[in-house]
């Protein structure tokens, strides 16, 4: 025979990510404040009174600016959602796929203590630069290269292969010749998308 205990017995449902101040996609993504939205399930027949949640785990590129929630009552045999249940901050020069392993402890006035392990993994930009067009056409011999006296445009591929867009994103073109000369070296890529994801 298989039976709920007699008192309150918690387990994690589940743990969304509150990003409505960065980019509200659900995910957690470089440079953004996060919240976790926790769920717990009651599965005993008794209340569960004065829970207290403490998220343990830390990371390089981390920040924890809320560790710890006090709980309502949450009924036997019920599942409740608590916005916001822990937050921290997350570095702009995350490596995209980043994760950090916590582990949330959940305990009661009583001492019973239930611990649940959460992998949290972290999306981030990969930029690429890619191949390079010389288009002479306008100012020179439109053969597709330098030549001496020409005046070029310079065209760039660049791709993102991370997990998360690149918004806001800036290009600049540097050379160490005496022989070049740029009027423009610094162009606006924008919201630079993914590749295939």
């Amino acid at each position: 025979t298989i039976s709920n205990p007699n008192g309150p017995y918690l387990m994690l449902d589940d743990v969304d990510i509150d990003d409505e101040n960065g980019n509200n996609n659900g995910l957690a993504d470089f440079g953004e404040s996060i919240g976790m939205d926790v769920s717990l399930e009651n599965v005993g027949n008794g209340d569960a009174i004065n829970t207290v949640s403490i998220l343990n785990g830390t990371g390089s590129y981390i920040t924890v600016t809320k560790d710890s929630h006090d709980w309502p009552p949450i009924p036997g045999q019920s599942t409740l959602t608590e916005p916001g249940t822990f937050t921290l901050e997350i570095a702009n020069d995350v490596p995209d796929q980043y994760t950090v392993n916590f582990d949330i402890e959940l305990e009661t006035p009583t001492k019973e203590i239930w611990n649940y392990a959460f992998d949290l993994v972290i999306n981030a930009p990969v930029l690429t630069v890619g191949s390079m067009i010389i288009d002479d056409s306008q100012s020179g011999n439109n053969n597709g290269r330098l030549d001496p006296g020409e005046e070029a445009v310079i065209k760039i591929v660049n791709t993102n292969g991370g997990h998360c867009n690149a918004p806001d994103a800036i290009a600049q073109l540097n050379s160490m010749s005496q022989y070049l000369s740029f009027s423009n070296n610094t162009a606006s890529v924008g919201n630079l998308g993914l590749l295939g994801f």
